[in-house]
């Protein structure tokens, strides 16, 4: 998979290509990934890519020229542009699975109050926000989406090491212990030490479900376990002895996970 990043700022973006996994990822040529200066593809003297904003408002906006000739230039067959931009679809896990599956994905870091509506009207295919606030400029958000998205790229992480994070299975990642085994009065559950494994991943199990209910309700509002597609649990709930069941005992796991959580804390 190909990744272009577009940005008026490479020298933002490059350093961070060349740590960690996804260096190892571009030096195995899993994935490529390539900044470009925006400057360079402007007609314009001295590589103007801005201009004030039509009607008196506030700031300047990239021209659409300069990233029209961007696209031309770029864009492959099969693949998209992106523009990172706080109006876009929020990015999930889910996007970044989608993303994964293109041959090349081409990202617009804008700056400035963004870009002209007029190119994204007629480029760009997709356009992504990383949440609901506003950074400087479109370099870091370009930085998670290629990262998010080479996780799920060939054999970059174990199928397993991916399956068992946030938002894989509906819910939050369940808690993680290692070494020592006591920390300043606080210890490793004893059922992780175990060596039963159904136990371990029983207590995992309703561990995610309890961080899930009480962190995220949004996340957890949408999950339903083994169930029909567009069956809600707590509607499912009402009529079916199972799942009644089952929010007994997340109400239980609830309950005793933050009764620990604020004896931790004391």
């Amino acid at each position: 998979m190909r990744f272009d990043v577009v940005t008026i700022f490479p020298e933002v973006v490059e350093p961070y290509l060349r740590k960690g996994i996804l260096r190892r990822a571009i030096e195995e040529k899993r994935v490529t990934v390539e900044v470009h200066q925006l400057r360079e593809f402007s007609p314009f003297k001295g590589g103007r890519i801005d201009a004030p904003i039509v009607g008196h408002g506030k700031g300047m906006l990239f021209r659409p020229e300069p990233l029209a000739e961007v696209v031309k230039r770029l864009k492959r067959p099969g693949g998209q542009v992106v523009l990172l931009s706080p109006q876009g679809e929020r990015f999930t896990a889910a996007v970044a699975r989608e993303l994964s599956l293109l041959p090349q994905v081409v990202l617009i870091a804008a700056r400035y109050e963004g870009v002209d509506s007029r190119f994204i009207s007629r480029y760009v295919d997709r356009e992504i926000s990383l949440g609901d606030f506003v950074l400087m400029g479109g370099e870091l958000p370009a930085l998670c989406v290629i990262e998010a998205v080479t996780r799920f790229v060939g054999e970059v992480l174990e199928t397993e090491a991916v399956e068992g994070e946030s938002f894989e299975a509906g819910l939050l990642e369940y808690d993680h212990y290692t070494e020592p085994s006591e920390f300043e009065g606080l210890g490793v559950p004893e059922v992780l030490k175990s060596g039963n494994h159904q136990a371990i991943a029983t207590w995992r199990y309703e561990n995610a479900v309890a961080k899930t209910y009480l962190r995220r309700p949004d996340v957890f509002a949408e999950y339903s376990p083994e169930l029909p597609e567009g069956t809600r649990l707590k509607q499912l709930g009402k009529r079916n002895e199972r799942l009644r069941k089952f929010l007994r005992v997340i109400q239980k796991t609830v309950k005793e996970w933050k009764d620990g959580r604020e004896h931790e804390s004391e």
